[in-house]
């Protein structure tokens, strides 16, 4: 049985002489080892860089004490975030979809803010 050809790596040989993880990364990063610096010149992943555009797309501050910090959050207004989450099952790129397509339904708060009103939630619902 052939073997991949990266050293330390005993696993089973699928195509150019690598194993199917060796492969996958060779085709997705163009490298077998480690990872590679970003490739962008701000250092931010794509993730984040869809994150950061959508936080600016929302206004960039806390709707409520008018924060613009790093701690931002993207909340459900009408108090059904877990329930529309299991329903993208967490699929970040379908969330930052539906609050393009609806953003009545959503509002930016800062991590205090956030946790106020979801404490506040939970005494009204006692």
């Amino acid at each position: 049985m052939k073997t991949c050809t990266i050293k330390g790596c005993d696993k089973k040989h699928i195509a150019k002489g690598l194993c199917f993880m060796h492969y996958m990364r060779l085709k997705r990063r163009g490298i077998t080892e480690g990872t590679r610096p970003y490739p962008y010149k701000d250092g931010l992943t794509t993730i984040q860089r869809s994150r950061k555009r959508l936080i600016d797309y929302m206004g960039g501050k806390c709707s409520k004490c008018g924060y613009s910090g790093p701690a931002l959050q993207i909340d459900h207004i009408k108090e059904n975030g877990n329930m529309h989450r299991k329903e993208l099952k967490d699929n970040r790129s379908k969330l930052y979809n539906a609050v393009k397509n609806n953003p009545e339904n959503f509002q930016l708060l800062c991590a205090n803010c956030n946790a106020e009103k979801y404490y506040s939630y939970l005494k009204f619902r006692r």
